[in-house]
């Protein structure tokens, strides 16, 4: 009997104490072109590279991240930013974070319906603007350095809007609160 209950007192410290911590966050967006331009007397490589970043989110900075969500979402048509669920199934509420950086991606590999991601129609997150459409190809994918100008997530600025077309749509996004 005495295993039993120590058994229940240690899986409840254990669920008691469950929670996540984001290690270490790191944003690399990167388009490099090497370019060999040959006219007349020229003949000189030329590396396009100037729009390359890469951004580490630490604690302490303007970068300070504090929540993950990431999805493959297969059905539904909205993301509510203040209804989510985190890596440990757990409910995970956004309200007054900003989104930092986000990914959106279609996994499909074969499909032929694009996805459209656009300003929620009840209570939109401004993720691009007031309005915005975003439609993503079979095997597309789109990164959003959104530093920390976004607003912050409330009851008025809350949901992204999707539609699937039978694929599925993967998201990241990190969020802070500075």
């Amino acid at each position: 009997m005495k295993k039993i209950i120590y058994a229940i007192l240690i899986l409840i410290a254990i669920i008691a104490t469950a929670a996540t911590t984001i290690n270490n966050s790191r944003l690399v967006s990167q388009l490099t072109v090497n370019e060999q331009i040959v006219s007349g007397q020229i003949n000189q490589a030329v590396n396009h590279s100037a729009l390359n970043e890469v951004i580490n989110y630490r604690a302490g900075t303007d970068y300070e991240p504090s929540h993950v969500y990431s999805a493959q979402l297969t059905s539904g048509t909205s993301i509510d930013l203040t209804s989510l669920t985190n890596t440990l199934g757990e409910a995970l509420d956004l309200t007054g974070e900003r989104i930092l950086a986000i990914k959106f991606k279609n996994s499909s590999k074969t499909g032929t319906g694009a996805i459209n991601i656009t300003q929620g129609s009840v209570n939109p997150y401004p993720l691009l603007g007031s309005t915005y459409s975003i439609t993503l190809k079979p095997k597309q994918s789109i990164l959003f350095n959104c530093d920390t100008a976004l607003t912050a997530v409330s009851a008025s600025a809350l949901s992204i809007d999707y539609t699937l077309n039978s694929d599925t749509l993967e998201v990241l996004l990190l969020t802070g609160v500075n």
